[in-house]
């Protein structure tokens, strides 16, 4: 059956997807992936820089061509060259330092990936397959390949776009390239992210999930993104502010640029989860709701929220209309449904025992449990209306929620203690 949404569950799912981002400290695994990918970066462009100075070394003419092309003659403010010369090829570069900057790009690569993969086996509820220690090493390699070029390649827009705003190269660029080159800017790390997004999705994704929804969730975080990165840009245009200032404001966007894309990278797959598993995720918060006489504000939301549930009473159950002093079921048969009160109330009658069920209850999940017939008869204290769940999803949903099997436990306790008190 094809999922029809409402107002009130797109609610829950965002609900759920919120709650769930927090009971999986996914704050935390973005943070850390955001720290990954910084301290993976730094090194990069510090090893460039130290490739470039030994090609310099070793042809210090590209300097001189590179300082005498036409362009620098518009800039004043350009020192004599042969000092500029001077100075790069004066720069040393140290063996050990650059083997340890190695090491510690090698580290955070592999502190970025992890991250990233505990991560999202917490969404999914997955664990590593053990592989040949062979196959680990080709993909930690796979991993700092990856994170390179990732590194490379943020920091060489960061770059670009921080140039670009200047004046002076503004005056350098035809208008009729200006158009073209900013839409490269602007569109092509958008592009690059929605690639990894959805790679990451679709590798991650439960086989019954389709790629179209992954697809979906990894355009909206990429669209957020974007709509947020807009409005931290306006708070760095380097043409408000010298150029250190222009930097240093750069450098701080694209810090909250960064954990900004993980925390919604993480929301994004979370979601995906939420949306995959809707029904039993619905099943169990409805069984878990709070009691009416709580007067927590939490509870009485979670009440006002769930307790209704049309989205489940369309799509899961059968729904049955029972007029007051009708019966539900009686003692000894042989049944393993579970009733949900819609509205109205329900009389359990056990030997010198008797259960009211009122809107919001769950009642008959005793007899599933337990494997045994009705140890009650269900009789409709008014006009009522019950939502019939299959014992099956009934206990799917108690197999993949602690909580709810707890609450079930529990009753058991209490429904034997209850028995034992009555002999």
């Amino acid at each position: 059956m094809k999922r029809k949404f409402s107002f009130r569950t797109l609610a829950q799912e965002f609900f759920f997807t919120f709650n769930f981002f927090n009971q999986n400290n996914l704050m935390t695994h973005a943070s850390a992936c955001a720290l990954g990918f910084l301290f993976s970066i730094f090194p990069v462009i510090i090893i460039s820089a130290l490739i470039l100075i030994r090609v310099l070394h070793a042809s210090p003419e590209i300097l001189e061509k590179i300082f005498t092309l036409p362009f620098f003659s518009f800039s004043s403010q350009i020192p004599d060259i042969t000092s500029i010369v001077n100075s790069f090829l004066q720069i040393q570069g140290g063996f050990l330092f650059e083997i340890v900057l190695v090491l510690f790009l090698l580290w955070m690569a592999r502190y970025f990936s992890n991250s990233v993969i505990k991560g999202i086996q917490h969404i999914f509820h997955t664990h590593s397959k053990r592989r040949p220690i062979i196959w680990n090493l080709i993909v930690i390699g796979l991993e700092v390949i990856m994170v390179i070029v990732v590194a490379l390649l943020v920091f060489l827009f960061v770059a670009a776009e921080s140039l670009w705003k200047t004046s002076f190269i503004q005056s350098l660029i035809p208008e009729f390239m200006k158009i073209f080159l900013e839409y490269i800017l602007k569109f092509s790390p958008l592009i690059l992210l929605f690639i990894f997004t959805l790679s990451i999705f679709l590798i991650a994704k439960d086989s019954k999930t389709s790629k179209r929804l992954c697809f979906l969730y990894a355009l909206l975080c990429t669209f957020s993104f974007a709509v947020l990165m807009m409005i931290f840009s306006s708070f760095a245009d380097i043409n408000r502010y010298n150029l250190i200032y222009g930097i240093f404001s750069n450098v701080i966007i694209l810090l909250l640029e960064v954990i900004t894309f993980f925390v919604l990278f993480f929301f994004s797959a979370q979601a995906i989860f939420v949306h995959q598993f809707f029904d039993q995720l619905l099943l169990a918060e409805i069984y878990l709701l709070p009691e009416k006489e709580s007067t927590k504000i939490s509870d009485t939301i979670r009440r006002s929220m769930f307790i209704k549930p049309k989205y489940f009473m369309k799509n899961n159950t059968t729904q049955s209309f029972f007029p007051k002093g009708s019966t539900i079921f009686s003692e000894g048969e042989e049944s393993t449904e579970v009733y949900y009160v819609v509205y109205g109330s329900v009389q359990l009658n056990r030997l010198n025992n008797v259960t009211i069920c009122e809107q919001g209850s769950f009642f008959g999940e005793m007899s599933l449990v337990l494997g045994k017939p009705r140890d009650a008869t269900a009789f409709a204290n008014s006009d009522t209306k019950l939502v019939k769940i299959k014992g099956e999803t009934f206990t799917s949903m108690l197999e993949k929620n602690p909580r709810a099997a707890k609450k079930v436990i529990s009753q058991i306790s209490s429904y034997f203690a209850t028995s034992n008190n009555s002999l």
